[in-house]
């Protein structure tokens, strides 16, 4: 168990490869036990660390695996494997098969894990464009705890932008991006910025957006460097190459060519090093 702990603490810095090692560690010692609980509860991190580094295969495997073995608390393992297999399933695009996974991990979930899978879950359907029960899920969260705020904020900002209220979705982002704290705070700032940028574009500022995805796009390459980890960088962040692209997309429409060239050269040597 205190191998999990590790594993835990670990994923949660970013170093997925000791993570995984801590898990399979844990892993190991409950197999050899015969301790169901053990077991669970170790895959479940396993799931949880693959998932993070991008490897869904494996994290689906996992997560599959942990809900074959009865824990002493289901909730404490039913909920996080059933909430990544939802991600694995929204990450491959499967936006309907995710929404059901999150809907059964809002079921097996603690109370206090719980809020973070109805984030996912309302995230989930505005991604599938049902703008209608995001809204109806939004709405009946209870305001959650200051570690998700910024999570929750950025959700909001992206069912206005489908509800087609493009300026309160920007005032929902900038509020997202003035408040981000704690160790995560660039990286919540980074989306709540290209969350601003598209909101930007929805308003019809191509200027303002491209400012602002040339600022998302800076702020990536610094939250980047901070990770030891590969798989980490070429997993989690692996779509922030969708900020250089419009950066560039719109410095080129803007006739601004050398920009569009130093941000396709700094965007090529980022994924090169990753």
């Amino acid at each position: 168990y205190r191998y999990c702990s590790m594993a835990v603490a670990q994923a949660e810095r970013g170093e997925l490869r000791d993570s995984i090692r801590s898990a399979s560690m844990a892993l190991h010692v409950g197999n050899a036990q015969g301790n169901e609980d053990l077991v669970a509860v170790s895959q479940r991190d396993l799931a949880i660390a693959y998932s993070y580094a991008g490897d869904l295969e494996h994290a689906e495997q996992y997560a599959r695996e942990a809900l074959g073995h009865q824990a002493k608390d289901p909730r404490i393992v039913e909920g996080p494997a059933y909430k990544t297999l939802g991600d694995v399933a929204v990450r491959r695009g499967r936006i309907a098969e995710g929404v059901q996974w999150y809907e059964k991990a809002a079921g097996a979930a603690s109370d206090r894990f719980r809020p973070l899978v109805q984030i996912s879950l309302a995230n989930a359907l505005v991604a599938g464009g049902d703008a209608g029960r995001a809204r109806a899920l939004y709405d009946s969260i209870q305001p959650p705890e200051a570690d998700l705020q910024p999570l929750y904020r950025r959700g909001q900002g992206n069912l206005l932008l489908i509800e087609g209220k493009p300026q309160q979705a920007r005032d929902a982002f900038e509020e997202a991006a003035r408040d981000a704290s704690g160790a995560d705070a660039a990286y919540h700032r980074l989306w709540a910025v290209e969350g601003i940028a598209r909101s930007e574009l929805a308003l019809g500022n191509r200027a303002a957006a491209r400012d602002r995805f040339k600022e998302a796009a800076q702020l990536s390459e610094a939250i980047r460097a901070r990770f030891r980890s590969e798989e980490f960088k070429t997993g989690l962040f692996g779509d922030m190459q969708k900020i250089f692209e419009q950066a560039i997309l719109l410095s080129m429409e803007a006739g601004d060519v050398e920009g569009a060239w130093q941000l396709s050269e700094r965007s090529r040597a980022r994924a090169l090093l990753d």
